[in-house]
């Protein structure tokens, strides 16, 4: 019988434990996309194309590994520039988004995939934070193949909104559109009232 989290006997789990594997993957994948593009709208905001990829500015950003202070870095820039007055409104419940969806993310980066007997049969999940302790309890957080891949869509949907955000401040600053987006990019709509809260899209 297979033994727990550090069993590699072939089973009826295995299949969806290899599954699990593969949606981390993709999950911490969709995740990189939303760290692109808060360097991209933090480009944006100074005026600067997107991707300018080897441009100062850009490099000093990205040598600032803590989320956070990033997401204060952008706050700050927008605060202390007047002619952004328009769009300030529309930051914090950005960050407050991200700041959320960041928490999951680090459920995802900090897990293993644990295997364990269930009364319906052998039974594969994601336990985040786990330790040997609360496994042997049945204590903690699991998350299943459904649920990590209801975060990479959610991931993937933050990108998206982070993305507008970068049209939106490219169109304020009446830059050309070769800066904030690419040719057959989708082009977003303008931020609203609707987005002024953080479950907003």
């Amino acid at each position: 019988m297979p033994c727990g989290i550090g069993c590699l006997c072939m089973d009826d789990s295995e299949r969806t434990r290899e599954e699990i594997f593969t949606a981390m993957g993709r999950c911490l994948h969709a995740w990189g996309f939303v760290e692109l593009e808060i360097a991209n709208l933090f480009m944006i905001l100074q005026g600067i194309r997107r991707d300018a990829y080897t441009h100062p500015m850009r490099a000093a950003f990205e040598a600032v590994i803590a989320l956070p202070v990033r997401l204060a870095m952008i706050g700050a820039y927008v605060e202390a520039d007047r002619t952004l007055a328009d769009y300030l409104p529309h930051v914090q419940p950005l960050k407050t988004k991200i700041r959320k969806q960041y928490e999951k993310r680090h459920e995802i980066a900090h897990a293993l995939v644990a295997r364990e007997m269930t009364p319906s049969g052998l039974k594969a999940s994601l336990r985040p934070f786990v330790t040997m302790y609360g496994y042997s309890q049945k204590r903690g957080a699991q998350l299943s193949l459904d649920q990590i891949n209801d975060r990479t869509k959610a991931f993937n949907a933050l990108a998206d909104r982070i993305r507008r955000h970068v049209q939106s401040v490219g169109a304020i600053r009446g830059l050309p559109a070769d800066f904030y987006a690419s040719p057959g990019e989708v082009a977003f709509t303008p931020l609203g009232p609707d987005d002024l809260v953080a479950h907003g899209k």
